[in-house]
């Protein structure tokens, strides 16, 4: 497992954190919390996620902690402390907290991708393609849910999925070079070295000699001149 889980900060992208916090706060809370402004719950999340993106997480904790007391079911919170546990390593803690934001809102991918990763942790592959199944069908250009959900076929034995899902990875993420060396892997066990083989190790040496995105991890790059072993689940950098 990768040590950088995909940060959810998606309402503080999105430019309506305000609107979005005030949807799951009762007026009682909203009153108690006081007027929008630097202590406001919305202007306390992007501080939040900010000290996140920085590797502050006790005060990132302590913030989205104390967004809880304003806020109980802030799904974002809630995810992103699972983060914070997943990063120290605590993946049952990160399992526990991602769940109950699943619970508040379940049509989050990222939820789903980075609750699968806690589960890997835990050697827990069956849930693991359960999540990662939903967090596709939620958002069908998630590369590195296709990626992943791949390198678990392939352990089940399942190659001809594992292939589909590497397609995948590579079809909304043509320069993600892990998914072309994990393919290139499955069908050399299938088939051996195939011309089919040789166009993919070709394409992916293409690509390892490009500048790396900032958007998605590509760290399990091998130097070999033959592909590598799979790489175990892949994480996204903090957005």
């Amino acid at each position: 497992m990768g040590s950088n889980p995909i940060l959810s900060a998606n309402i503080t992208k999105s430019g309506n954190t305000s609107k979005t916090i005030d949807k799951v706060m009762s007026r009682k809370q909203r009153r108690a919390a006081g007027p929008a402004g630097a202590n406001s719950p919305a202007a306390l999340f992007n501080a939040a996620v900010a000290h996140h993106q920085t590797g502050a997480l006790i005060e990132a904790e302590r913030q989205y902690r104390h967004i809880l007391t304003l806020v109980p079911n802030h799904a974002d919170s809630l995810h992103n402390l699972g983060l914070i546990a997943l990063q120290r390593g605590d993946a049952a803690a990160a399992v526990e907290l991602i769940d109950k934001a699943i619970k508040i809102n379940g049509a989050v991918a990222e939820y789903h991708y980075n609750v699968a990763l806690a589960w890997r942790a835990l050697n827990r592959n069956d849930h693991v393609a359960t999540h990662l199944e939903r967090a596709v069908a939620l958002r069908a250009d998630h590369a590195l849910a296709h990626l992943n959900l791949g390198n678990v076929r392939r352990e089940q034995g399942r190659s001809a999925d594992a292939v589909a899902c590497y397609e995948r990875a590579i079809a909304v993420s043509p320069n993600l070079a892990v998914a072309r060396f994990n393919l290139a892997n499955v069908l050399s066990e299938q088939a051996g070295r195939t011309p089919r083989w040789r166009n993919i190790i070709r394409s992916w040496r293409s690509i390892r000699t490009m500048p790396r995105p900032t958007a998605i991890s590509a760290q399990h790059s091998s130097r070999s001149a033959a592909p590598p072993k799979p790489c175990p689940i892949s994480s996204g950098r903090p957005r």
